[in-house]
């Protein structure tokens, strides 16, 4: 059974993984629909996104190095996961944000002066701060462009 995640989870999953270069925060951003409709559909991204994390291109298997010596093979092992591990970041956040943006999503920055003040709300408050941005009918915040989330 899949387990639903909260628009609270999925917004704040996406606000706090996401900084921009200056330090701004990010949100999705879709005008006029539902709280309910963009649960929905950031749920989607993320359960596609996961899905692509957990099983990235498989790298090459040939490695000279581990041909070697022990320690050549254990460095090859530690560098084989370390690039598996980017590679599986790297797999999530296109997967992510390819989706959303497929959804009509765009991703929106909030100054971080602004997200400071939004932190020392209670945390009802601030969900429901995120969602009034998020389906507002008209975005708040500046546009991020590609190369800030990529």
């Amino acid at each position: 059974m899949r387990m639903k995640l909260p628009i609270t989870v999925v917004s704040v999953l996406a606000v706090l993984s996401a900084p921009a270069i200056a330090g701004d925060k990010r949100y999705s951003h879709k005008a006029g629909i539902s709280v309910e409709t963009a649960n929905q559909e950031l749920e989607e991204c993320f359960d596609a996104a996961t899905f692509a994390m957990h099983h990235p291109t498989a790298p090459n298997p040939y490695n000279p190095v581990t041909e070697s010596s022990a320690a050549g093979a254990a460095g090859a092992g530690l560098a084989a996961g370390a690039a598996r591990g980017l590679e599986q970041g790297r797999m999530f956040k296109l997967t992510y944000f390819g989706c959303l943006e497929s959804k009509g999503y765009t991703q929106r920055a909030i100054p971080q002066l602004e997200w400071k003040s939004i932190k020392k709300l209670p945390k009802a408050e601030q969900r429901k701060k995120l969602e009034s941005l998020m389906v507002a009918p008209q975005p708040q915040h500046p546009e991020m462009s590609r190369d800030e989330y990529d």
